[in-house]
């Protein structure tokens, strides 16, 4: 097989980077060894900026609210002797006031979707796009690069073969184990064996003990049974989760009849019947790549990084990895940015992924303040699991070993009872002391800063000499701004611009677009600017776009200037920032851009009209033609004379996805292919319309190889707001023409026969003689049947 890009892992991360690379024009390959997608929960925290890139993937708030554990049922974390008994303390994260501080900051909130739910999800929005395919059941065995291109071997579970991918590119999205990164030879350094743990997956109705705490975290503080559980659904099902001690224990030292015993200590009464779905253990620790890029293979996920779950980091990390690297990777892969822009990712993503894994090994040693607070300390615990596993204790008679068991728990669980139920003044003091251990851990649960204030630096920011500020707390709070490399600010846009009430600034970012706003005097001049770059830029006047109260925000955050054009990248991050007296030319704006995607080529010295062109040919030589050829291989190129230069050099590169060969004040070379130039613009401004019925070529048509991606082109530019102006099937061809901003008509088409003998068999059959127009389509009707198909 040949794909552009071979992603190994179907995990959130997978999945994610597979539908962005698709929204982008990139097909790719996912391969999974599981025979399917997770079945239980494994990650469940999905942060607001999380949430922003899934709009991005137009997955609806809808399609999450479905499957998102209700807010109101999520609001407190708790912690209790055992989930029957009453609260010894209890933190609130849900609830107004934490709204208010997060719709201060984003258009979306945080939320709890346990990811089996969340893959679903993913796989299902992937599923309605084309350029990707999906196989489970497939195991990556190895690669070797071979030039410009990497070889996997993948094996098939259903059949055992061995057969090879051959892709442009090569991703790790495999998790913490990744086979990916080792075959790649990349090391991971940090803290390894923080805790061993065992998670029972299990089917319960837990409302008659979640009673007036309605949270989504229990710490359970009894001896017998320490540990977690995570509820999901009160009604359904939870997750429990208990430490185990190496070298002591094994997991194979807790089969399911003593996880039962566990649970129902945890839950500590025996009216609530339980189901154990599955059992699973894991180890907690806290490592990151030294590289994420070795060659041609790169790592997002947890095969870059794995952090203890203390603050829910892990996964939405990753999720920011694939949005950070899909744009990049497209650009490269289009021939519209240098390799060089690929290292960027490596360089801006892996200092986020150190600080995460900082703050997460903190909170989960902050933890202990509380069990500490109780007079308890766990570091005992592994005594604990020591003497019940060892090889005496083992070959006691079972009613003696839990008598043995017994001696170790009974004082701790006396000393907890006596506190959770306050039974002395020292007691109510220890306990209001736990609370107040309980809630010094907020940094666990409110981690917007490190969500959404990291601001990038390096290669792909051009940076103005400004820092973005930092919140006084930088885990818990964020400050926006409009400095270069931080996030682009979540304000309200207008609604007399024809948005609803409340809607994001965020709906400004489209998939694979720069986008070029524009505030004061610069403002009128974006629309203007993205159009004559001649590349994938909206533009957007912010005086007419943003709201009142925003505008005055943005002055703030613009350091008190009312002036400023923004680059912002695909991913949502600020990319340059001019704040000069009058709006940047497009001499400007395009320098920026070449630097960024570090395109190196110098443009042209401008000529003056009449004066000789030097040939530019050296610079894009041609394929050597056949020596027998006796008739041309193909269509080489189309010349156009266009009065609105700027705007056609623009309308055929979003049209045609190309790129610029060459450019001066009087020409542009324009290709997508291996040929120098598909079609070169002259600037005539003192040329005449055209008329309709002018005797000549009456307009130029492009081949696509297949339905899908003409179907893709038609989607693509609706977004663009270019649409067909008659679509056809000929009977040879399936076309859609348009009008270029000249009123050329270009026909794109895919052929509707694979052979030349097929078409000439069906020319014989008389059909076309009898119709040799065709049949007119809707596009909108032919997209539809074609995703459902």
């Amino acid at each position: 097989m040949e794909v552009p890009v071979l992603i190994v892992g179907a995990g959130p991360v997978g999945l994610t980077m597979a539908a962005l690379l698709a929204d982008q024009g990139i097909a790719s390959l996912l391969v999974e060894q599981r025979d399917g997608l997770h079945q239980a929960p494994q990650a469940h925290v999905i942060s607001a900026r999380t949430r922003e890139i899934l709009a991005s993937l137009g997955i609806a708030d809808e399609a999450l609210a479905r499957v998102t554990t209700p807010p109101a049922d999520a609001r407190y974390v708790t912690w209790r002797r055992n989930l029957a008994e009453e609260d010894i303390a209890r933190i609130e994260i849900g609830g107004e006031a934490r709204f208010v501080q997060l719709d201060a900051v984003s258009g979306k909130r945080s939320a709890n979707v346990p990811q089996h739910h969340l893959e679903r999800v993913l796989f299902d929005a992937l599923a309605g796009r084309t350029r990707c395919e999906t196989r489970f059941g497939q195991t990556w065995r190895g690669a070797e690069e071979e030039g410009d291109c990497v070889v996997s071997h993948i094996e098939d579970a259903a059949s055992g073969e061995v057969y090879a991918v051959r892709s442009q590119w090569l991703l790790a999205a495999d998790g913490a184990s990744s086979s990916v990164r080792r075959g790649a030879g990349i090391a991971m350094a940090g803290d390894t064996n923080l805790a061993h743990m065992v998670t029972v997956n299990f089917e319960a109705d837990l409302r008659p003990l979640v009673k007036d705490s309605p949270s989504i975290l229990f710490w359970t503080l009894s001896a017998k049974a320490p540990g977690t559980f995570i509820v999901h659904d009160a009604a359904r099902y939870a997750v429990f989760m208990t430490p185990y001690f190496p070298p002591h224990e094994q997991p194979a030292d807790f089969p399911v009849a003593r996880c039962e015993r566990m649970l129902r200590a945890a839950l500590g009464t025996a009216e609530v019947p339980f189901r154990i779905t599955s059992l699973s253990h894991w180890t907690m620790q806290a490592h990151v790549a030294d590289r994420y890029r070795q060659g041609r293979t790169l790592l997002i996920g947890d095969a870059a990084h794995r952090f203890p779950p203390t603050g829910g980091l892990g996964l939405n990390t990753g999720i920011a990895d694939a949005h950070n690297l899909a744009w990049k990777l497209a650009l490269v892969m289009q021939g519209r940015a240098d390799e060089g822009l690929i290292d960027t990712y490596g360089a801006e993503r892996r200092p986020v992924a150190v600080a995460n894994c900082e703050a997460s090994v903190k909170n989960f040693h902050k933890m202990r303040e509380v069990t500490a607070a109780m007079g308890i300390d766990d570091r005992r615990l592994p005594l604990m699991g020591r003497v019940r596993s060892s090889a005496p204790a083992r070959a006691l008679p079972g009613a003696v070993r839990s008598a043995l068991g017994g001696l170790f728990v009974a004082p701790v669980e006396w000393r907890t009872r006596r506190i959770a139920k306050a039974a002395s003044v020292r007691c109510a003091a220890i306990r209001q002391r736990v609370q107040r251990a309980a809630e010094n851990q907020m940094a666990h649960f409110s981690t917007v800063g490190l969500d959404l204030g990291h601001a990038y630096r390096g290669a792909a920011v051009c940076g103005d000499g400004t820092t973005a500020p930092v919140a006084p707390d930088p885990v818990r709070d964020v400050c926006q701004s409009l400095t270069p490399g931080a996030r682009w600010p979540h304000f309200h846009l207008a609604p007399d611009a024809g948005v609803a009430y409340r809607t994001s600034s965020h709906e400004l970012l489209k998939p694979g677009h720069f986008l070029l706003a524009g505030m004061g005097r610069h403002g009128a001049a974006c629309e203007r600017l993205a159009a004559s770059l001649g590349m994938a830029v909206v533009g957007v006047n912010l005086e007419l776009a943003a709201s009142h109260k925003a505008l005055a925000q943005l002055i703030a955050w613009n350091d008190g200037r009312a002036d400023a054009t923004l680059l912002v990248r695909p991913d949502g991050h600020i990319a340059w920032r001019s704040t000069t007296p009058q709006p940047p030319s497009p001499s400007d704006v395009a320098a920026v851009l070449r630097a960024i995607l570090q395109i190196n080529l110098s443009p042209p010295t401008p000529r003056p009209q009449g004066h000789a062109m030097t040939n530019p040919m050296h610079r894009f030589p041609l394929p050597s033609p056949d020596p027998q050829a006796r008739s041309p291989r193909k269509l080489a190129h189309v010349v156009l004379a266009t009065r609105r230069f700027e705007e056609s050099i623009r309308w055929w590169s979003v049209v045609l996805g190309a790129r610029t060969m060459f450019r001066n004040e009087m020409l542009c070379f324009l290709s997508y292919d291996d040929e120098h130039h598909r079609v070169a613009l002259i600037n005539a401004p003192t040329h005449s319309a055209g008329q309709a019925q002018t005797a000549g070529v009456d307009h130029v048509a492009f081949t696509y190889g297949t339905l899908d991606d003409l179907l893709h082109t038609y989607a693509r530019l609706k977004d663009h707001g270019m649409q067909p102006v008659w679509s056809i099937n000929h009977g040879p061809t399936t076309s859609l023409y348009y009008l270029d901003p000249e009123g050329v008509k270009v026909e794109l088409q895919v052929d509707n026969f694979e052979s030349a003998a097929e078409l000439d068999a069906w020319f014989r059959a008389g059909d076309f003689a009898t119709n040799p127009i065709g049949v007119e389509f809707d596009p909108e009707v032919l997209l539809a049947q074609h995703r459902a198909a």
